[in-house]
């Protein structure tokens, strides 16, 4: 296995655990909030789509002014990103 090969599959195996660490944190989220939420108003753990995540960031920050789960959803969604990136890189998506 060469150098660039084994970046590539530590990259890729980190990005999967960025993924994972921020799925949990938007679920910490989720539970913070619902928690003040009346019944009605309250986000459902299933069928996330871009506006639901939205609302419930806006709702996180509107409760929450500090924000620290949000920032720690931006770092684990950002340094994921990036792993993928260098994914790309070493499987020569960019060129050699």
């Amino acid at each position: 296995m060469t150098g660039r090969l084994m970046i590539g599959v530590l990259a890729l195996a980190f990005s999967s655990i960025c993924g994972m660490l921020s799925t949990f944190t938007i679920r910490e989220m989720m539970e913070q909030v619902n928690a003040k939420l009346p019944k009605e108003a309250q986000f459902g753990p299933a069928w996330w789509y871009w506006s639901k995540t939205r609302r419930l960031h806006r709702e996180y920050m509107r409760l929450y002014p500090s924000g620290e789960l949000f920032f720690k959803v931006k770092v684990f969604s950002g340094v994921g990103f990036f792993c993928m990136l260098i994914c790309a890189w070493s499987l020569g998506f960019f060129g050699k």
